[in-house]
């Protein structure tokens, strides 16, 4: 049964969607991969400056508790350390080695600032950075893979994904990856984050 505070984040995720101008929005919406039901899910088609039309769909999943998060009580806190290390492992490596030895890997002309411009670290070849990403999935896969996360994910269920969940939640460097955080508080203006900020990569 379903409590009264996920209702009250799915209301709130409801709200905000029809606040970003999403005219088509619902609770419990089927998803077309797989056999989810998104919390909330919302779309919206407007006209760009040159009058062509634009769509985006987002889902988000409300969650109002650690445990209704975090599927495995007993592991998740060594594996929040040991994902925390990894990430920091990755970001070391694709700046010191695949950086430097994979210059090649540079997208360009991606951004007007050369050192703004995009990698394609996925191509990278070496040996090194491989291990630390698979390892990073491994551990992400026992976090979050028996829920509805890595899945949405990885069937690019909608344009964006968003985590709902009360403050406190769910911590620093936790939110899934391909997933955005929003956050509820009590008290006025209680969300702190907006639709408009990209989930990570």
């Amino acid at each position: 049964m379903e409590s009264n505070g996920h209702l009250r984040l799915k209301t709130l995720g409801v709200a905000l969607l029809r606040e970003r101008g999403f005219r088509a929005v619902g609770m419990e919406v089927r998803c077309p991969a797989g056999r989810f039901r998104a919390d909330v899910a919302g779309y919206r088609e407007w006209r760009d400056e040159s009058g062509a039309k634009r769509t985006e769909t987002v889902v988000i999943e409300c969650k109002r508790s650690r445990a209704d998060f975090l599927r495995d009580g007993r592991a998740e806190e060594a594996l929040l350390e040991r994902k925390a290390q990894l990430e920091l492992r990755k970001a070391d490596l694709e700046e010191g080695l695949v950086r430097r030895l994979e210059p090649h890997l540079r997208r360009q002309g991606s951004s007007l600032f050369a050192e703004m411009e995009g990698w394609d670290y996925g191509a990278s070849r070496s040996v090194a950075y491989k291990a630390v990403v698979r390892e990073l999935e491994a551990v992400e896969r026992r976090l979050y893979g028996e829920t509805k996360f890595a899945r949405l994910a990885r069937y690019a269920a909608a344009d964006r994904l968003y985590l709902m969940a009360t403050r406190g939640v769910v911590r620093e460097g936790e939110t899934p990856a391909g997933w955005g955080l929003i956050e509820w508080r009590a008290g006025p203006g209680g969300v702190d984050a907006a639709l408009d900020a990209e989930p990570k990569e």
